[in-house]
């Protein structure tokens, strides 16, 4: 799968919400691969603070980014919201057939692409 050069620069998003001064924006990134029209989900968690580093947050298998953004007990289950107030950045996706992102027919997303 290919990212366009600066797929989230001028993206619009949806408006921030904010978790104890965490700022967060959804966006819908096009791919080029394995169809036109196909786009993945991503949501971009940054601190009050701003941050140097963005830790890119890929669930595995057929999960979504809720692997990572777990709102049961988020003090204690929140993998996203722990590293958001440690300082990081965070982008969160969803893998294609996942979540918010297109779901192309499985025959068109292969390993190579």
């Amino acid at each position: 799968m290919a990212l366009a050069a600066g797929a989230l620069a001028g993206l619009s998003a949806t408006p921030a919400r904010a978790d104890s001064g965490i700022s967060c924006q959804e966006y819908l990134v096009p791919v080029t691969v394995p169809t036109p029209g196909t786009s993945m989900a991503g949501q971009l968690c940054v601190p009050a603070g701003g941050a140097s580093v963005v830790m890119v947050l890929v669930p595995g298998a057929t999960y979504n980014s809720a692997y990572w953004d777990f709102s049961y007990d988020p003090s204690v289950y929140n993998f996203r919201l722990a590293m958001n107030d440690a300082g990081y950045a965070t982008m969160t996706v969803d893998r294609l057939g996942t979540g918010r992102s297109s779901k192309p027919p499985s025959a068109t997303v292969t390993a190579e692409d």
